[in-house]
């Protein structure tokens, strides 16, 4: 897919043009303090990579259906070029873990990308401990990420 496709692809959340939420909290809708996890989709006018800032734990723990990056991107979100940053997560649970390697493969089969960015060293751990293949790219900063989602996968 190039650019110009993948343009063609970025949703646009209908409610607030400028930007979107997802909250996962456990509690109240939109309050990470209680163990959630809050995606905010951040976009720059003209560019077809799409960024979203991860906060809070990552964690799907009680939520009930959907997938958190569809419900804030939409259906085609899989076929998209996304960079995620995780410098604002403060904890993992399993359940994160699970959904971000279930995500990635989203990604790889429908053919996007999906690049994780300041990536919190409790993370790293596990993705370390757990010796698998990851399916998306790990960049050490923002500009590493959008580089590698300008650059074709080998």
């Amino acid at each position: 897919m190039d650019n110009a496709q993948a343009a063609n692809l970025v949703h646009k959340p209908a409610a607030a043009p400028q930007s979107g939420v997802y909250s996962a909290a456990l509690g109240e809708a939109g309050n990470t303090a209680d163990g959630g996890m809050k995606l905010t989709y951040n976009p720059v006018a003209g560019d077809p990579i799409v960024r979203v800032q991860c906060e809070g734990v990552l964690t799907v723990r009680g939520r009930i259906g959907g997938e958190p990056l569809k419900d804030l991107l939409g259906p085609r979100c899989y076929g998209l070029q996304v960079v995620m940053n995780l410098e604002r997560v403060v904890g993992v649970e399993t359940s994160g873990i699970s959904w971000v390697m279930q995500t990635g493969e989203k990604f790889n089969t429908t053919g996007g990308r999906l690049i994780l960015f300041s990536v919190p060293v409790q993370v790293t751990s596990l993705f370390q401990l757990l010796e698998m293949d990851l399916p998306f790219a790990v960049a050490a900063n923002q500009t590493a990420a959008v580089a590698m989602a300008q650059t074709p996968p080998r």
